[in-house]
């Protein structure tokens, strides 16, 4: 499980040594560390664990910046326990980015 990962020297979740659909990932809104690690962390193509193409199953936060994802109360911390109790199905996803709003 990442949260706010400035990547992991791996360009897919598939390179890591856990079962496929076992790699978790949250960005909350305004961390800087993602996309700043990507360049010395990204893998071969400078990906990192939010990055769709990754691979990662990716859960909603409702926090902001890199230091709230285990505050207490929040869907970023109860989704973490989700996926470490075996619950992986009950997890808030993340929403698609909507392309369509790029002009």
């Amino acid at each position: 499980m990442f949260a706010g990962s400035p990547g992991v020297k791996v360009s897919h979740a598939d390179e890591m040594d856990v079962p496929k659909g076992h790699v978790w990932n949250q960005q909350a809104d305004g961390d800087p560390a993602p996309d700043i690690g990507r360049y010395g962390h990204g893998g071969d193509g400078w990906v990192i664990p939010s990055d769709e193409k990754f691979g990662a199953n990716q859960m909603s936060t409702d926090t902001k910046g890199h230091s709230d994802y285990w505050k207490g109360g929040t869907t970023s911390l109860q989704n973490q326990a989700l996926v470490i109790v075996g619950k992986g199905d009950s997890v808030d996803p993340k929403a698609p980015y909507d392309w369509s709003r790029v002009k």
